[in-house]
């Protein structure tokens, strides 16, 4: 290979897409806030940390598109904004979504959420009560008592005021999720076009040929839509794959392996929980062995991280099943994806399956692929949440999700000292002074998830994969000009992404590297194409 000491290193770019919760939101502000936050800059005019640029993949001019400055990995922030698509909800709505949650028989409701399921039926039973007992000491002489007046004007102006009040405040934020959780005939066709613009918006940015790495971040509700684009979007990928004349399924066989253990050792009641947490970070870093072998045979999936913050699918056998049967069958039949992801065999030990080819020399090859549900076996899942203590502290809406949806999750319990922790709902990646010193303060433990640097994306992959792909991959990545590579056809094909020039995994030593002829990328501030 060709060492030009004239041509600047490759830098590869990188798009985090933010998904808003419930409220009454306005494009951008959720976004700038979140990045202000995350990069960590103050809004100085002369020195700004990321430029707004137009979006021209949302179709929205009310959208713009956050790219940092000066930084060694160039990122563009990207906000799906949904709220608009919800309008006009109505009390019936309400009423309609609270009538199936609270017709559960105690049985059938999950013990997280007994205590807000309690209190909400508390809350409208004396809502009711207050309501009858009023019209009836307005309306009949006789049982009035002498503290109350004996006529009542205000009566009528009451319960439309109280309406309205309900309305203004209660539906502002309960309304957007009463419409997106019900499946009713009325609410189809705003679910629809939120997970038709998600999976469009997230389809372009694969297919702009921009990007590297996608990272997803879900708040509240906007994490519920967010693992609803990535189940419907992961389709469209699993079976795609290139025409290697090798074909490599070492960290495949290395993540399967793993994860059935993983499974094992959360079902075992003698497993020791530091035993479990060993398990989980060890199918983890398997999770980054697969996306890179998988995008060495041209799997075009690039979502490398799901990241949720105070996500309501910590209740989604409440929210999204009629009861633990129903949603222990969805999850069973893949309608739900897991992570790790369902396995099938006899016993079960894959999420993938075999599916023949012709290479480009006619020989007949078997490369195995994805199922349709196993998006969770190339992309990590991190949560974080606010640990709850009588719907007051804390977060009630979030909660840990590993034992919902697989003990691949990470679930981050984070704290802060803004309101004392009292209603933390809203404070994930808020700046507070108070937290700097915490190593639980939300915005550390969202940033090292983010890792925008990619200091960890690859750390520890490179070992679990073959040596070939290894070598390729160092050739790959230290290259001074993409071009070349095109234009040698290397197995990548295509841009991939690597770690900081800074930070090398065992597999990225200076050993192999001047083996390899090439040499290591020096810092670069070169703007966009």
């Amino acid at each position: 290979m060709t060492n030009n000491t004239n041509k600047k290193p490759y830098v590869r770019k990188q798009a985090v897409i933010l998904i808003h919760g419930i409220g009454d939101q306005r494009p951008m502000d959720t976004l700038r806030r979140f990045v202000d936050s995350v990069l960590g800059n103050p809004r100085d005019p002369d020195r700004p940390a990321y430029w707004s640029k137009p979006d021209t993949l949302s179709e929205s001019f009310e959208l713009r598109r956050f790219q940092t400055v000066n930084r060694r990995v160039k990122t563009h922030f990207y906000e799906f904004y949904w709220a608009h698509e919800i309008q006009d909800s109505k009390l019936s709505d309400l009423w309609n979504w609270l009538k199936v949650l609270l017709r559960r028989r105690w049985s059938d409701v999950p013990q997280s959420v007994r205590k807000l399921w309690l209190t909400t039926w508390v809350t409208v039973g004396l809502s009711l009560a207050c309501l009858i007992v009023i019209t009836m000491l307005t309306l009949f002489d006789s049982w009035r008592p002498d503290f109350w007046p004996s006529k009542m004007p205000a009566l009528p102006f009451t319960v439309p005021l109280l309406l309205l009040s309900i309305q203004a405040v209660i539906l502002a934020y309960v309304g957007d999720a009463a419409r997106y959780l019900s499946p009713q005939p009325r609410n189809i066709g705003c679910r629809h076009a939120i997970r038709s613009a998600g999976v469009k918006l997230l389809t372009r940015l694969h297919e702009s040929g921009e990007y590297d790495r996608i990272v997803v971040v879900g708040h509240s509700l906007g994490s519920v839509i967010g693992y609803d684009i990535l189940r419907h979007t992961w389709h469209k990928f699993n079976t795609q794959h290139g025409k290697p004349t090798k074909v490599c399924h070492k960290a495949l066989d290395r993540a399967e392996g793993f994860a059935v253990e993983l499974v094992k050792s959360a079902a075992s009641a003698e497993s020791k929980k530091s035993d479990l947490n060993k398990a989980r970070y060890t199918y983890r870093n398997c999770q980054r062995s697969i996306w890179l072998e998988q995008r060495y045979q041209c799997l075009p999936w690039l979502v490398t991280d799901f990241i949720t913050l105070g996500s309501p699918l910590a209740h989604a056998e409440l929210l999204m099943a009629n009861n633990a049967s129903d949603f222990e069958q969805k999850k069973c039949q893949r309608e739900l994806p897991l992570c790790p992801p369902v396995m099938e065999g006899n016993p079960p030990s894959r999420f993938s399956y075999s599916m023949d080819y012709q290479d480009n020399n006619g020989a007949k090859r078997t490369i195995r692929v994805l199922h349709h549900a196993a998006c969770f076996a190339v992309t990590r899942w991190t949560n974080l949440y606010y640990p709850s203590s009588w719907l007051l502290k804390g977060d009630f809406i979030g909660g840990p999700l590993a034992g919902v949806f697989g003990q691949g999750v990470l679930d981050v319990p984070v704290s802060t000292k803004a309101r004392r922790g009292f209603f933390s709902h809203n404070f994930y990646w808020q700046m507070d002074s108070r937290d700097v010193s915490s190593d639980d303060a939300p915005i550390k433990q969202l940033r090292k998830a983010l890792d925008l640097d990619c200091r960890d994306l690859l750390t520890g992959a490179l070992d679990n994969v073959s040596k070939q792909l290894q070598q390729d991959f160092v050739l790959h990545w230290q290259s001074p000009d993409l071009s070349t590579m095109v234009k040698q056809k290397t197995p990548f094909g295509s841009k991939l992404p690597g770690q900081s020039s800074k930070v090398q995994t065992r597999s990225e030593s200076p050993e192999i590297i001047k083996k390899q002829g090439v040499r290591q990328p020096e810092k670069t501030d070169a703007p966009d194409a």
